[in-house]
């Protein structure tokens, strides 16, 4: 039975708990109340329950309080909490402290079950898988299990000894089908497997031997056959196939998924095609390990045959790489981003449909980036100072277990590059809008235009058309024409001046022209603005 704590500053909240339900029902005794969050942590220790029922609001200690010091201590119990307050706070509380229910007073029957249902079933799953790494363990310290591993990596790596040597070897390690048998290899790694380089060795050791007996367990079931560790992150599943090659592959397929419901980690399968007898195991172990390495393409958690991806190394790239490359990096070096992410995802969409050789690929990641990199050196710019340093840069890619992976590391250099380059410009572009500003500001009453602006800042009319459009949003024409027309409007307020006077003084030459302008930026002729201003 699953011992239980209730916490309830009201007695007769807790006796309306312990009546709620047939608590036995569902292997659950409640061995004690608690009126506060501290009794309730007391008790909980004490007794070593497995589960806290806690209301939130409570003197001395709340729930949530004793929630997430049980959260802190790595007690081994879950916790469900109830609460009269209906409000998104508590909930998101209870969330952080990894609380397996939130429920709502006055408590609904079915609302509760499914609760509890929940936190069993979760308690008998961690206990399941505790019981299965105690035996572990064990496994670990056996010799046998060793030599038995070191003659079936040898067999699937070496060249074949003597069969009649290999078969009395078999026999002796119990192999589970004869050497003449049907058989596919599937090669199984573990995907992000750079995570596992943070675990300690004895941990490493039992994710490894947790990950064969998963396997093996899986097989036992339908078929026959065994998993052979080869290396850190690799592990050679050896079926064979006295039923249907189909069902076989099934196999496969539900060993990732055990792993994953088990241990919690994602796998990739390269199969081979179907071999017979030992003869073909180096064969059988080379072509799941060659599938497996389309991994790169398809992504992670994939099953892969052998006789689907053969012959796609010899696949040839039908586009002009160079010149994408070069178009990419005059993007990068006008700043824009949003455009320089849209030809990346080009690129990879091409390297993606050719599914050339893997290191061609990285190539053309490394390639990528050292180009971005002499391009920033000749602006007196180091790669290290925005992004990562050369070292890590190709490390990295040379480690990448997809292109997907791969094109987003790449993505986000190039997105730090243009957004150098987009800063250094738009500071220089928003000097070159206040030099066209305070231009016109000096020499609008005089016979100027782009051209004549052009040549004042030593660029070319379309140039800083494009740079003042793209920065104010309207062109330099009806800034020009703005700026006239404000002048304009001032004249005619404070001076008696004619209006071919006024049209000259803000440089117009041709005061009927002057006029159909200042009509349509105001509305109104010149001399009406001015009759209306009276």
């Amino acid at each position: 039975m699953l011992k239980m704590i209730v916490a309830d500053d009201e007695a007769m909240v807790r006796e309306g708990i312990r009546n709620i339900l047939d608590w036995s029902i569902y292997g659950i005794e409640i061995v004690g109340e608690a009126a506060n969050g501290e009794e309730a942590l007391k008790l909980s220790r004490k007794m070593q329950a497995d589960i806290l029922f806690t209301d939130v609001k409570m003197p001395v200690m709340d729930g949530l309080e004793a929630a997430q010091i049980i959260k802190e201590e790595q007690l081994d119990m879950k916790v469900i909490i109830f609460s009269g307050i209906q409000e998104f706070e508590y909930a998101k509380k209870a969330i952080k402290v990894n609380a397996e229910g939130y429920i709502l007073k006055p408590l609904e029957k079915k609302e509760l079950i499914q609760a509890v249902n929940e936190v069993t079933r979760q308690i008998e799953i961690e206990k399941n898988r505790k019981e299965m790494m105690s035996k572990l363990k064990e496994q670990i310290k056996e010799n046998r299990i060793a030599a038995e591993e070191k003659f079936l990596r040898n067999l699937l790596l070496e060249p074949l000894e003597e069969e009649r040597k290999i078969a009395d070897k078999l026999a002796y390690f119990n192999f589970p089908f004869p050497p003449d048998s049907k058989f596919l290899v599937g090669i199984l790694a573990i995907d992000d497997c750079a995570d596992n380089e943070i675990l300690k060795e004895f941990e490493r050791q039992l994710m490894v031997f947790s990950i064969k007996n998963v396997a093996e367990e899986v097989i036992r079931k339908t078929a026959k056959g065994v998993c052979v560790n080869i290396s850190e992150n690799e592990y050679a599943l050896l079926v064979d196939c006295a039923g249907k090659e189909e069902r076989t592959e099934e196999i496969f397929s539900h060993i990732a998924f055990e792993l994953a419901r088990l241990l919690g980690i994602s796998v990739s399968i390269g199969i081979s095609s179907l071999k017979y007898g030992l003869k073909d195991m180096s064969p059988a172990y080379k072509e799941a390990r060659s599938a497996l390495q389309f991994k790169f393409y398809i992504g992670k958690k994939s099953l892969i045959k052998f006789s689907d991806i053969n012959d796609k190394n010899d696949r040839m790239l039908s586009f002009d790489l160079y010149r994408a490359e070069s178009e990419l990096t005059e993007i990068v070096k006008l700043g824009d981003i949003k455009q320089a992410e849209t030809k990346t995802r080009e690129i990879f969409v091409q390297l993606y449909k050719n599914q050339g050789k893997i290191e061609y690929v990285r190539n053309i990641g490394l390639e990528i980036v050292f180009t971005l990199s002499r391009m920033m050196n000749e602006f007196g710019k180091l790669m290290e100072d925005i992004t990562d340093d050369k070292l890590t840069i190709l490390q990295k890619i040379q480690t990448f277990e997809d292109i997907f992976d791969l094109e987003n590391y790449i993505k986000e250099i190039i997105t730090s590059v243009a957004g150098y380059f987009s800063k250094k410009f738009r500071a220089k572009n928003e000097r070159l809008v206040v030099d066209i500003k305070n231009f016109i500001s000096k020499e609008y009453m005089n016979n100027i235009n782009v051209n004549s602006i052009a040549q004042n800042v030593f660029l070319s009319p379309n140039y800083i058309s494009q740079i003042y459009k793209k920065e104010t949003g309207e062109t330099i024409t009806d800034y020009l024409t703005r700026q006239r027309i404000d002048a304009a409007k001032k004249l005619l307020k404070e001076t008696d001046l004619q209006i071919q006077q006024v049209s000259e003084m803000v440089g117009y030459e041709d005061a009927s022209y002057f006029s159909k302008v200042f009509k349509k930026i105001t509305g109104i002729y010149p001399q009406k603005y001015r009759i209306f201003l009276q």
